[in-house]
């Protein structure tokens, strides 16, 4: 569910890097060689567009990986509850029962 928030929040939103870490990571520390990098955000992209966490829709060819994270996202987002007070809780929730 954090991951889903986190592209999220990265790819709708098109937050930073460190914001997205910020809003969502409770551990504070981050790593040495880039601190305003958080690579992890590449990785999960990386799982969404490939489908390994959540099936979704297909991406298309050439695009860009914050591209690709924001259709999984909006896809995963299409089916979560339309009465949640925001975005983030629909988000949230939607991921909870993805698959």
């Amino acid at each position: 569910m954090a991951v889903a928030l986190a592209l999220w929040l990265w790819a709708v939103w098109q937050l930073t890097d460190a914001a997205v870490r910020k809003a969502t990571c409770p551990v504070a520390e981050t790593g040495v060689s880039r601190p305003e990098r958080w690579t992890t955000l590449r990785r999960w992209g990386r799982a969404a567009r490939d489908g390994e966490l959540w099936s979704g829709p297909a991406v298309g060819e050439g695009w860009s990986l914050r591209r690709c994270a924001e259709r999984v996202v909006r896809c995963l987002w299409s089916r979560g509850d339309p009465e949640a007070p925001t975005d983030e809780h629909r988000i949230f929730g939607a991921a909870a029962h993805a698959r």
